[in-house]
């Protein structure tokens, strides 16, 4: 009988108990959801607290561990879950009858639900006392050439190509890349790395560059560290050494050591033969490994063929107009077209092409059909007879630009106002006749410039400009240039409609204290050179600045000089004449 009523009495505990519980979730529910929200407070608190401290790892560039991670996106979860308790309309669901009377269906359902979240956040706070949130990770090695800009040229695939089946096989230890300068290795071997990496082939692929004059040291360091190892500078090679190796045997790793000049002990560096470890080398020369014992393979770079040259040569000028923005790439990226921005600029009238990288001029450019004013300073240029073909161009600068030749073809720009060739100083031809065609010139600039002129009288065909075409020019109102030899200059060359000038005339002069502000006369004429008529009405009545070198000059100007004569002039310098002592010669009445 006591057994009997032992066992209805447990029975009856465990009966009672949920029965219990059960009701408490109904006569509990706003406590219930009163201590969910203290506990999610707490939680949310954890959280801030944890948030902090994977920013301060990860500014340290550590990584943090997936666990963690995990518990936050846990805590972010079950907040979401607890807030969808407290929402108004949950909370109205409550009470029925318009809040006079409760929902005892509804205030189970939320008091059960808010006291299991609760037990739920309690738990999940446990979880996140971390001893350890994050681990140091060491840089992994990158390669500096994207598939993207790779020039897959045919003599250059072959070799990664070769290169690649030996990292494959475990028969060499040693690859050289070999070839003189300028030829491409490093890009190869960046390529190898790329595949290399992209495959995971080995655990690690570093790649380190050296100089003419390697640093062992400098260079055990740089492995080191790519390796993610601590490096002590107190540390000596031959401490640092058995470390290294101790690390590469761990994994297989590969070694790309870039631009080695000479012999290096890789003993003595840390990397001996070792089963695991590849070590790939570039070098001008093939002698680099006649002291190394282990396998090795070498690859000889020769310099590419005439047709991959101009295959890189096109396609390394498409990518700078890429990288501009200048043309319009296809999704697969086999083809592009010009931007739009270029197609639709036909009614541009100013161009501004200053210190721009461009070897050739663009055919694009006979596109712009209205452009009056074309920049191309500080440019180094070839061939510029396209220029020709802009016939409503009325200004066009080369100020410090390089060129060689002003071609005939610019003789074609009739309507051209303004030619500014300053500081020019590889223009050493004009070709004949393209000053004189440009009939509408009103400014012509040749500062430190051409000074090249065909002297008067020369008969056959000339190979240079003469100053003679400057009196073909009925428009010319501003000039600036030298004429060296003053027995060149043609008769009644300059007149009164010249109104902005820097005239030097004279081989010794130069242009470094010419001020563009005033008009400038410097002259140095040769014994028994008259004035030009033209030169001595600027003189008297226009010139601000005037320079006279020698007796010859001093003495022109002296004797057809009088007291109307000079009203602009500001500055005079007399060189090289110490009888110097007067300039007027008649009396001035006061």
């Amino acid at each position: 009988m006591e057994i009997v009523i032992q066992i209805v009495g447990k029975v009856a505990e465990y009966a009672v108990e949920p029965v219990i519980r059960q009701l408490g979730y109904l006569a509990h529910c706003k406590r219930n959801l009163e201590n969910l929200k203290n506990q999610v407070n707490e939680l949310h608190a954890a959280r801030e607290r944890l948030e902090r401290e994977i920013d301060g790892a990860e500014n340290k560039g550590e990584k943090i561990h997936t666990d963690v991670l995990n518990w936050r996106k846990d805590v972010d979860d079950i907040t979401e879950k607890a807030n969808e308790l407290w929402k108004p309309d949950t909370q109205a669901r409550m009470s029925c009858l318009r809040g006079f009377c409760p929902n005892p269906v509804h205030r189970y359902k939320l008091g059960r639900r808010s006291t299991k979240l609760e037990q739920a956040v309690v738990e999940l706070e446990r979880k996140g006392n971390f001893t350890s949130i994050s681990y140091e990770v060491y840089p992994q090695e990158v390669s500096m050439v994207s598939d993207k800009h790779y020039e897959a040229f045919d003599s250059r695939t072959s070799t990664v190509k070769k290169i690649m089946d030996e990292l494959r096989t475990p028969n060499t230890d040693l690859i050289l890349v070999y070839g003189i300068g300028g030829v491409g290795k490093t890009t190869l071997v960046e390529e190898v790395h790329r595949q290399a990496v992209k495959e995971k082939l080995f655990a690690d692929a570093i790649m380190v560059r050296s100089k003419q004059h390697p640093d062992l040291e400098g260079i055990q360091k740089e492995i080191a560290t790519k390796l993610g190892m601590k490096v002590k500078e107190s540390e000596t090679m031959s401490v640092k050494a058995p470390r290294l190796c101790d690390r590469v045997k761990g994994k297989k790793v590969l070694v790309i050591l870039d631009n080695i000049w000479e012999s290096i002990d890789l003993e003595a560096v840390g990397l001996p033969c070792l089963p695991n470890c590849r070590i790939l080398l570039t070098s001008r020369t093939r002698k680099l490994l006649s002291s190394e014992k282990r396998l090795q393979k070498d690859f000889e770079l020769r310099v590419l063929n005439k047709k991959e040259d101009a295959r890189y040569a096109l396609h390394a000028r498409i990518e700078k107009l890429k990288d501009s923005c200048l043309l319009l790439v296809s999704k697969d990226d086999t083809s592009f077209r010009m931007h739009d921005l270029l197609r639709d600029m036909k009614d541009l009238k100013v161009l501004d092409l200053t210190a721009a990288r461009i070897s050739s001029l663009p055919p694009s450019l006979l596109l712009l059909e209205n452009l009056r004013t074309l920049c191309l300073d500080s440019c180094i240029l070839g061939d510029i007879t396209l220029l020709g073909q802009l016939l409503q161009l009325e200004i066009l600068s080369f100020i410090q630009s390089k060129f060689e030749e002003l071609p005939e073809e610019i003789g074609k720009l009739t309507r051209l106002r303004l030619l500014d060739l300053s500081w020019c100083s590889e223009l050493k031809v004009i070709s004949p006749n393209v000053i004189s065609r440009l009939t509408s010139l009103e400014d012509l600039r040749m500062i430190d410039s051409f000074n090249g002129w065909v002297p008067e009288g020369v008969t056959g065909e000339r190979s240079n400009a003469s100053l003679s075409e400057l009196k073909d020019l009925p428009r010319l109102a501003a000039l600036s240039i030298h004429v060296p030899d003053a027995g060149s200059i043609p008769r009644d060359l300059f007149t009164d409609k010249l109104k902005r000038y820097q005239i030097l005339i004279g081989a010794s002069w130069k242009w470094y204290d010419v001020d563009e502000t005033f008009n400038t006369l410097k002259l140095k004429l040769p014994t028994g050179c008259e004035l030009d008529h033209g030169l001595e009405m600027l003189l008297k009545r226009s010139c601000e600045c005037l320079y006279l070198d020698g007796s010859e000059g001093a003495d022109n100007v002296a004797y057809h000089s009088g007291s109307e004569d000079f009203q602009q002039l500001k500055h005079l310098h007399v060189l090289n004449n110490a009888q110097y002592t007067h300039t007027i010669t008649e009396e001035v009445c006061h």
